[in-house]
């Protein structure tokens, strides 16, 4: 399960940094393997919730270095701020919300923001003092 989230979000990811990857048609020197000539990591900034979503990022910083990509991680202990950073541009991207809330969110805000990829669904438990089983 863990193999698969990893996977989810590094193809994720990577759609994302295709998409973005547009110079938008200017002229950039480039090297005969055809890449940048600067070799510079591709710097993106991400808004998560500390756990799970912290945690997933963090693990996979070698594929994305691996990748060219360099992952800044600004984490947020509300639900709130990350939608409204993402808005302002201080984030590139954020990760730690459903759609239904995004949609929520969209509306109550009057915001545009926009799922790129969907990850994964978090596993849920029911606990109870007074049953012991469903």
């Amino acid at each position: 399960m863990k193999k698969n989230i990893l996977i989810s979000l590094i193809l994720v990811l990577a759609l994302v940094f295709t998409a973005c990857a547009s110079n938008g048609g200017e002229d950039t020197p480039e090297d005969p393997k055809g890449g940048a000539d600067n070799g510079a990591l591709e710097k993106v900034v991400i808004g998560v919730s500390p756990a799970p979503h912290a945690e997933i990022v963090e693990a996979l910083e070698d594929e994305f270095i691996a990748a060219g990509i360099e992952i800044d991680l600004v984490t947020f202990d509300d639900y709130v701020q990350p939608n409204l950073a993402l808005d302002d541009g201080d984030l590139d991207m954020n990760y730690f919300q459903h759609k239904p809330y995004l949609d929520n969110f969209n509306e109550e805000h009057n915001l545009e923001l926009v799922v790129i990829g969907q990850v994964h669904v978090e596993p849920l438990a029911l606990y109870s003092d007074k049953y012991d089983s469903l």
